[in-house]
């Protein structure tokens, strides 16, 4: 647990010592509690960290006063768990200078030699992974802006 900026936190969360901790780049994972009332709280969140590193995923998180799922991981102690579902997303970065784009039965593909990006608040960690992704690949070239 560290401190990313004022009011938000990197939360690392262990699995066991065989998982992947990523996703498919371009994805993210719903994490899930129940709070005291019993009602439901789901909230999408895309890892920082990539399927090289096993065992255990990140998570940079806002905590705000009032929100539930930031709070509550923001509690959460040593040993306790929380559910985590996915991968969920419509867009894959598959390979160097790609992306296919899946929605129901239709999927596209799109080539690209330059990948511009404008981003965000929540729209920040997917970026971020894909910039992680171009980085450590020495056959993608792509260019980012």
């Amino acid at each position: 647990l560290s401190p990313v900026c004022l009011g938000s936190l990197r939360r690392a969360a262990s699995i066991n010592a065989e998982y992947m901790g990523g996703l498919p780049i371009g994805k993210h994972f719903n994490l899930r509690f129940f709070d005291e009332q019993g009602d439901e709280i789901i909230r999408p969140y895309t890892p920082v960290t990539s399927d090289d590193e096993l065992g255990y995923v990140e998570l940079v998180i806002k905590i705000y006063p009032k929100g539930m799922m930031g709070q509550y991981l923001d509690h959460l102690n040593i040993g306790d768990s929380i559910d985590i579902m996915g991968p969920k997303g419509f867009i894959h970065y598959d390979m160097p200078s790609h992306i296919t784009l899946t929605r129901l039965r239709n999927t596209k593909d799109f080539g690209f030699e330059t990948i511009n990006m404008i981003a965000g608040g929540t729209g920040l960690t997917p970026m971020y992974q894909i910039i992680q992704q171009i980085i450590k690949d020495k056959n993608d070239h792509t260019e980012v802006k």
